[in-house]
């Protein structure tokens, strides 16, 4: 069986001419039916308004032309009739007297009259009455149907010119908005095969609000077919292709395997560097059990063994200062022990709820603290500047004050002068830093300020080295950072951020 074959047709007339041309001689027929009726119409309101006239002369002239016959003045009856005669519409007059002598006006435009009128000239004086004559006028309709017919030229060349206009928009809006998207119609289907199903049928049209008419209809059809044959043949070819994909299945189902098992060693190795972390601490926890609490514990447990040995006799002065010495030991181990426990539990803390805290009030507390500290080195401390809150943990923040503030003292100089503030940043952060006017830390010893069992100087404090690890774990855990930078002048400055409020 042959394939059946189409050919392209050609445009011999245009639908939109057709129904312009159409259109046209419709409004053209209503156009001349209104026209003649709004003609005939105005014809007779004219033919009313021109009988108006009898009544103009009947009060206007009447009066005047029998008291002219009265006293026979022939100069002003002839005035009078002259001009009735120039009324509008008037096409004859006549005055006859009671001696039948007649005075007659007559335009050029007698033809077509419409109505006429007889006056009797009647001269009363008392009880007498006297008959002086009779004004006949004869109206005509000339002027009426000269102005109609101006009048219906005016209107036919306003009507031909509006529905000209009218149609040539038309056709231009039919061509626009109708035949343009039917012959993108027509080219779409002509170009439509099974290579090119997914591009769909687009009108190039400019409409507001969304509004769905008939040609979107037509063109949501042709797409829905079109998307309809496209999915048949997409069922077609997932079929075609399952067979392929199963065999391929096999090197995904490997390459799956072979990532998950590059995943999980990953995580063995983030769970590996965790654990040598949590070693390090451990080794470093060791270490200041091993080293830190066991010399304070050597010198309670010598101290307290001379104390209580039965060969030696302690004067009063000496059991004093032996206690003192004790007392101040375990001060010392319970400080170590009150660090690691902190340090501990920063690290171990999985959930807490930051808020808004007052930094300046957490300052001051720790200050209060730190008071006696601050009385045995004389130190003078100042907190100075606008303060702001920011986000944080107070419990935490106070300790990173304690810890700032006692370096402070410990190496700010003799006596320390030690300054308290805050700066606002541009990256949303809040800067909060500790000024002291000491000697500063040597360049070459600044990457260890902030590492665990490093002390800044032993030779002048005697610390334990975990303050500043500390410090730097808790501000981690609150979004901040810390650091240390030289001041202006002398001494240096050891700072923190925390998140300002939104």
């Amino acid at each position: 069986m042959a394939p059946h074959q189409t050919h392209k047709i050609k445009i011999t007339q245009r639908l939109s001419t057709r129904i312009v041309l159409a259109a046209s001689v419709y409004s053209f027929l209503i156009a001349l039916v209104v026209s003649g009726l709004q003609i005939y119409v105005a014809y007779q309101q004219a033919i009313t308004d021109a009988k108006q006239q009898f009544q103009q002369i009947d009060s206007g002239y009447i009066a005047n032309i029998v008291s002219g016959l009265w006293v026979v003045d022939n100069s002003r009856i002839e005035a009078l009739v002259g001009g009735i005669s120039h009324l509008p519409h008037v096409a004859h007059v006549e005055l006859t007297d009671e001696t039948h002598h007649s005075i007659t006006r007559e335009t050029s435009n007698v033809q077509n009259i419409i109505a006429e009128h007889q006056y009797p000239l009647i001269y009363r004086e008392g009880d007498f009455i006297y008959d002086l004559g009779n004004l006949s006028v004869k109206l005509t309709d000339y002027q009426i149907l000269h102005d109609l017919i101006d009048k219906s030229i005016s209107i036919a060349i306003t009507t031909f010119i509006t529905i000209l206009l009218g149609s040539v928009f038309v056709l231009f809006i039919f061509r626009q908005w109708i035949s343009k998207p039917l012959e993108t119609m027509a080219r779409f289907a002509e170009g439509l095969d099974l290579n090119n199903l997914d591009k769909p049928l687009v009108l190039n049209r400019d409409q507001k609000n969304n509004r769905v008419d008939e040609l979107d209809l037509v063109v949501n059809s042709i797409n829905q077919m079109q998307a309809t044959l496209q999915d048949g043949l997409e069922k077609r070819r997932l079929i075609e292709l399952e067979l392929v994909n199963h065999q391929e299945h096999l090197e995904d189902l490997v390459e799956e395997r072979t990532a998950e098992l590059i995943a999980k060693t990953r995580q063995l190795e983030l769970q590996s560097d965790e654990l040598e972390t949590q070693n390090r601490e451990l080794d470093a926890y060791a270490h200041s059990v091993a080293h830190d609490l066991k010399t304070p514990l050597t010198t309670i447990v010598g101290v307290s063994g001379l104390m209580q040995s039965s060969g030696i006799n302690l004067t009063a002065e000496q059991t004093r200062e032996s206690s003192a010495v004790i007392n101040r030991t375990a001060k010392k181990m319970n400080a170590i022990i009150d660090a690691l426990l902190l340090l501990a539990s920063v690290r171990r803390t999985d959930s807490i709820n930051p808020g808004i805290i007052n930094l300046r009030e957490l300052a001051e507390e720790a200050c209060h603290r730190l008071e006696r500290v601050a009385l045995q080195h004389t130190a003078h401390i100042e907190i100075i500047g606008e303060w702001h809150n920011a986000i944080g943990y107070a419990q935490w923040i106070e300790e990173v004050w304690v810890n700032y503030i006692s370096n402070a003292i410990k190496y700010g100089g003799t006596p320390p002068h030690i300054q308290i503030g805050c700066t606002s940043l541009a990256n949303g952060m809040i800067k909060f830093w500790v000024r002291d006017f000491g000697a500063g830390i040597a360049v070459a010893r600044r990457p260890e300020l902030f590492v665990q069992f490093s002390r800044l100087d032993p030779r002048l404090a005697d610390g334990h080295g975990l303050g500043l690890s500390i410090v730097k774990r808790i501000i981690c855990r609150l979004d901040g950072d810390v650091g240390y930078e030289e001041a202006d002048g002398d001494g240096g400055i050891f700072w923190f951020t925390l998140p300002a409020i939104k």
